[in-house]
């Protein structure tokens, strides 16, 4: 990958979707076309050019090698990416067809609020206080917008059904004054 370049390498791009050669484009600081498909590869003297690797850069900058602009929700990744509702699953990758778990659903709502202070104590048992969870599911908590699956638990690693979604989205609404019990 581009990241693996081995110093002294060049990055060498182009934003039509054909594969780069050793005489496109040089790309510098992180060139890329919002739109295209951006391809690129490294190649240094002496050595044989990295394999192409094909990404796209959002509107907002966001690289990913997983949301094209062809697709139906290029735009609101880049939009809820830039606005940090969500992040990627790794470098360079958003896994837009990755099921939710409860975790990811009340991180969001976490992230919409601007990442409000916590307690630094979870009051669910499986929801560690060092997890990268636990302050949007101690936030979540503490305002009773999730109540955990029972017993001291809650699941946060587990997928969200469409009936937990709707019931942490209408506590969110009380939340925000939008609904009443």
């Amino acid at each position: 990958t581009l990241r693996s370049s081995p110093v002294g390498s060049v990055i060498r791009y182009t934003t039509d979707g054909s594969n780069p050669t050793s005489s496109s484009a040089i790309a510098q600081n992180g060139v890329m076309t919002p739109g295209k498909t951006n391809k690129a590869i490294a190649t240094a003297a002496g050595k044989n050019p990295s394999p192409v690797t094909t990404f796209y850069s959002t509107e907002y900058g966001d690289i990913f090698y997983d949301v094209p602009p062809t697709a139906w929700y290029y735009t609101f990744v880049g939009s809820a990416v830039n606005k940090k509702l969500m992040v990627g699953t790794q470098d360079f990758l958003f896994s837009p067809a990755m099921e939710m778990t409860r975790a990811m659903l009340v991180t969001i709502l976490y992230s919409m609020e601007g990442k409000p202070a916590t307690g630094n104590v979870s009051p669910f048992s499986d929801v560690k206080n060092t997890a990268w969870y636990a302050s949007p599911i101690i936030w979540a908590a503490d305002k009773n917008i999730v109540g955990g699956i029972g017993d001291g638990k809650f699941a946060p690693n587990t997928l969200i059904t469409r009936q937990q979604v709707a019931a942490i989205m209408f506590k969110y609404a009380i939340y925000k004054g939008k609904a009443s019990d």
